[in-house]
């Protein structure tokens, strides 16, 4: 997936994160599901979110622990 194709999504779930929904459940919201549906093909819908949290993960973008779930890195800390 694009990263401008992906932005909207990537947003949406950043703004979960950063409203307090710390694990995937929370997360998986209404509005984030319906705005991932046109990437899903012929994968659930669940799927999609799990690609989209590993590549901002990937991008220092967030963060996962067990201890606390998902967090936003601030940009002073990120790509450090």
């Amino acid at each position: 997936m694009a990263q401008e194709k992906s932005a909207g999504i990537d947003q949406l779930i950043t703004e979960q994160i950063r409203s307090g929904k710390k694990t995937f459940t929370a997360i998986m919201e209404p509005r984030l599901r319906s705005e991932a549906e046109p990437f899903r093909g012929d994968a659930p819908t669940y799927r999609v979110l799990d690609r989209r949290l590993q590549a901002l993960r990937k991008r220092g973008l967030i963060s996962w622990s067990a201890r606390t779930g998902w967090s936003v890195v601030e940009a002073s800390t990120a790509n450090t």
